[in-house]
């Protein structure tokens, strides 16, 4: 468990007074770390931890809150502090009171308009992580070379390090070509989510969606919208309102697949083999002979 004192500090310091815990709570933290309602100065906060080694996932994803609080978006928990001792790392945020379901047409629409922040490159102005996994934010100007270098090259070799070159390998290279085939169009460096599966929104009492857990860049808006149909979880009425909002491109549903490898070969990576058969079908899809049914 997180030293208790050492975060009393840090928490004292951060709000420019003096106190203790009054209360700590274990709540669901997700997949990779723990988490704890905690109560200090009169006033919840939510609490990862994991140990000491996350401090770089931590202070990461709390810049990426920060630059998600953007005009007409959805809401986000905003940051208080991340901080480490000799054994846990932590970041601690405002405790949002979250339900499951709320107003999916207002989802829709905020994520349209965070999707208008549009940045001057693809990438970030720093690497970071998609779950554990290191996520590479190199600026690049051409949206085809940035999907693969930065994207689809980086998990693959990865893949194949883990064992799974037998099925990989042979595809990589005609992977590449139909990558490059796919992505002739030139979409705008949209502020992203970065890792928007159904478990990382939620809503407020009064509807308002809010969106969590990020891994922000900027780069094409379809593949934060490829995420959200990748596992489900998301009401039929956030992809229209969202759509009546921002029409998509031509070509939208051809590139679908492609922005999905990216996060199954990441489960891939992180999870393991369970994971090879959605990759090699998703592979299969992208990779079939063209006029072919």
């Amino acid at each position: 468990m997180i030293d208790r004192t050492r975060l009393a500090g840090d928490l004292a310091r951060a709000l420019g007074g003096r106190g203790g815990i009054e209360s700590i709570r274990p709540v669901g933290g997700g997949d990779i770390h723990r988490a704890v309602q905690l109560r200090f100065g009169g006033r919840d906060w939510f609490v990862k931890w994991n140990r000491a080694e996350a401090l770089p996932l931590f202070e990461t994803e709390h810049r990426g809150l920060e630059a998600l609080v953007t005009a007409g978006g959805p809401g986000v928990p905003r940051p208080l502090l991340s901080g480490a001792d000799e054994e846990h790392a932590w970041l601690v945020m405002e405790w949002l009171d979250l339900q499951a379901t709320g107003d999916a047409k207002a989802l829709g629409t905020a994520l349209a308009n965070l999707h208008r922040a549009a940045g001057p490159f693809h990438g970030w102005d720093e690497d970071n992580f998609l779950g554990h996994t290191p996520q590479a934010n190199g600026r690049m100007e051409d949206w085809a070379s940035f999907w693969w270098r930065r994207r689809l090259e980086p998990q693959l070799a990865l893949a194949l390090r883990n064992g799974h070159g037998r099925s990989l390998e042979p595809r990589v290279e005609p992977l590449r070509e139909r990558s490059d085939g796919l992505l002739q169009h030139r979409p705008a460096p949209s502020l992203l989510h970065g890792d928007l599966w159904g478990g990382n929104h939620a809503y407020l009492a009064g509807g308002e969606p809010v969106i969590f857990d990020p891994a922000p860049w900027h780069g094409d808006r379809e593949t934060d919208l490829a995420m959200m149909r990748l596992f489900g979880g998301f009401d039929p009425t956030v992809f229209q309102s969202y759509e009546a909002e921002w029409p998509l491109p031509a070509g939208a549903g051809e590139r679908l697949p492609l922005y999905q490898l990216y996060h199954l070969l990441n489960h891939l990576n992180l999870f393991g083999a369970g994971w090879l058969g959605r990759v090699e079908a998703t592979l299969d899809t992208l990779l079939k002979p063209r006029g072919r049914v």
